[in-house]
């Protein structure tokens, strides 16, 4: 029996007989109370005094209690009978239950680990599925941008979280209480078990901080392969049993640095604010990295924090029921083989980070700086291509442009050899007639008759032409006119027709000369011809002679207006002929 329950019997004893009991050595002891119920009413706190009093100092211990006092208790000392004893022993018990029950109930604040003791829950950790930083191989600790959505779950981090649920199922989990970090990841982790689980939102409690990865400094958003081998090996090698070594860089963007022993603080108020929220609950808690779920097992269980990377959780993983015997049962006596192999390959990764500290990047920062590379690669791209083309365009344009000028050069070529060819034509036709004209003149007499009726029959098709050009807009003074110069040619025709019978050979012979020498005149195909009549008394001659004329005024017009489209050319060599037959007609006739 200690030394409690001794203190306890004694005040029991006390209270029922109503007795100065004792003291221990040279101390004595007053409980100055005769109410026995008020007493076990207060039996916890007097319980603690009097077991301070016996094992504590008191510096007045001769201190007197009141005489009064001593004269209450001497009137009413009494013998100890044997239904007061037994009636002592029925009360002990309910004094004992408080005693114990208080023990119970401080043990339920914060929680010591390791946990020998147990648990007042069932705890299931599970870690979240794979992260869209994870799956670009990117380690992210820092605290600031865990809710962002570049960590949310992946398709692969959501297949794991969907075949966790389809495992909790078969082993017939229910959770009562789901806790998760605030994590992008374990939010939707968390929004997966609920559904798959059917948990209802009043049980799926958010945890803003206390559940957050260790950040690791200078290390954050570097390699996940590589990095996450190197911090293994620094807690291997740097951490010690209590996890208070092995502390990482620093960096500028306000990553926390921080050692196991960091964490360890966030998930000791992580289980002890469970435990006093809840008692007998099947709480599953979501981490959104393997070392957290690792690091609390470790300390339920009493394992040297040096080695807590053994107990690493893989993406979507959970483990059920974690109590101290089980978690002392994953841990061999020996690291494994291939942890061995990563704490070997991290060592070397964890070397060449501290060499180059000066020039690590994140991948984040990589990331970005190759993206700022292709565009700017882009643009110098199309920048090329805008000018390659520019320069082609340029290049068309002034291939178009020497078409242009070579088809104006040639153009301008031919006109000017038409121009040529027709002032050299002109002046050939010039000479011809000429000649021609002063040998019509020696060969006949009746030159002046004959050039008249040459001119009368030109002047005729040259009328006609007119009226065709202004739309027959003027044909009544046309037809006027042609009917007088027909008139006119008929007269003087009639004059001379025994002059032509009589040199019919020589007019032959010049209205052939006249019908080559009229090959310049140009006229419209679809003028009519204006036949010139003489008359019946000319008889046979005249009326060859007429048909000879007429066939060589359409057969000059038809040829001419291939050659050139103007007015001009007819024009002018209808004037010349026309100068030319008055001049002859002049020296010819003086007098007149």
């Amino acid at each position: 029996m200690n030394l409690i329950s001794v203190l306890q019997w004694t005040f029991l004893l006390k209270t029922l007989t109503n007795v100065q009991v004792g003291a221990f050595g040279h101390r004595k002891c007053w409980l100055g109370n005769t109410d026995a119920s008020k007493e076990l009413r207060h039996a916890p706190l007097l319980t603690s005094t009097l077991f301070s009093t016996f094992e504590g100092e008191i510096e007045n211990s001769n201190a007197e209690i009141p005489s009064s006092a001593w004269k209450h208790v001497e009137s009413e000392r009494s013998s100890i009978t044997r239904l007061a004893f037994l009636r002592s022993l029925s009360l002990f018990p309910s004094a004992l239950t408080l005693t114990a029950s208080s023990s119970v109930a401080s043990a339920r604040g914060l929680v010591k680990f390791p946990c020998v003791g147990g648990l007042g829950n069932t705890y299931h950790f599970m870690r979240a599925g794979e992260s869209l930083l994870e799956s670009e191989d990117i380690i992210s600790t820092n605290p600031l941008f865990l809710t962002n959505r570049e960590a949310a779950l992946s398709n692969v981090g959501i297949n794991q979280v969907e075949e966790t649920c389809q495992r909790l199922r078969e082993y017939d989990v229910n959770p009562t209480i789901v806790r998760y970090s605030l994590a992008a990841n374990a939010v939707d982790s968390a929004n997966i078990v609920g559904k798959e689980l059917k948990v209802g939102r009043d049980r799926l409690v958010p945890e803003f901080n206390l559940m957050d990865p260790r950040a690791i400094g200078q290390y954050d958003m570097l390699s996940l392969n590589s990095t996450e081998a190197a911090i293994w090996a620094l807690d291997v090698d740097e951490a010690g049993v209590d996890g208070t070594g092995g502390r990482p860089p620093p960096n500028e963007d306000g990553t926390p640095h921080e050692t196991l022993s960091n964490q360890v603080t966030r998930l000791t108020n992580l289980l002890s604010v469970l435990e006093t929220l809840y008692s007998g609950d099947t709480v599953l808690l979501i981490f959104p990295d393997g070392t957290g779920p690792a690091l609390l097992a470790a300390l339920i269980g009493g394992i040297p924090l040096n080695r807590v990377h053994e107990l690493n959780f893989s993406p979507g993983e959970v483990r059920l029921d974690i109590s101290v015997d089980n978690i002392r049962g994953m841990v061999p006596l020996e690291p494994p083989g291939y942890y061995k192999e990563i704490i070997h390959k991290g060592r070397k990764e964890l070397q060449d980070l501290r060499s180059n500290k000066d020039s690590i990047v994140s991948v984040k920062d990589q990331k970005l700086e190759r993206e700022r590379v292709a565009i700017e690669e882009d643009l110098a791209k199309k920048r090329e291509e805008q000018e390659a083309a520019r320069t082609n365009e340029e290049a068309q344009r002034a291939a178009r442009r020497a078409e242009i000028e070579e088809a104006r050069s040639k153009e301008e070529a031919q006109r000017a050899a038409r121009r040529e060819a027709a002032a050299k034509g002109g002046g050939e036709r010039q000479k011809r007639r000429e000649g021609e004209g002063a040998e019509v003149n020696a060969n006949s007499p009746a030159t002046g008759s004959s050039g008249l009726l040459v001119i009368g029959g030109i002047a005729t098709a040259g009328l006609t032409i007119v009226a065709s050009i202004f739309n027959e807009a003027d044909n009544t003074t046309v037809n006027r006119l042609t009917n007088q110069s027909t008139v006119t040619i008929d007269t003087n025709i009639s004059k001379s027709v025994s002059e032509l019978v009589e040199s019919d050979n020589n007019n032959t012979t010049a209205i052939s000369n006249l019908k080559e020498d009229s090959s310049g005149i140009v006229t419209s195909s679809t003028s009519p011809r204006r036949q010139i009549v003489v008359g019946e008394s000319a008889g046979a001659t005249r009326s060859g002679i007429v048909a000879t004329l007429n066939e060589t005024v359409g057969e000059v017009l038809t040829r001419n207006i291939d050659e050139d489209d103007g007015a001009d050319a007819w024009i002018a060599a209808l004037s010349e002929m026309m100068s030319e037959d008055e001049n002859s007609a002049s020296e010819e006739n003086p007098d007149d």
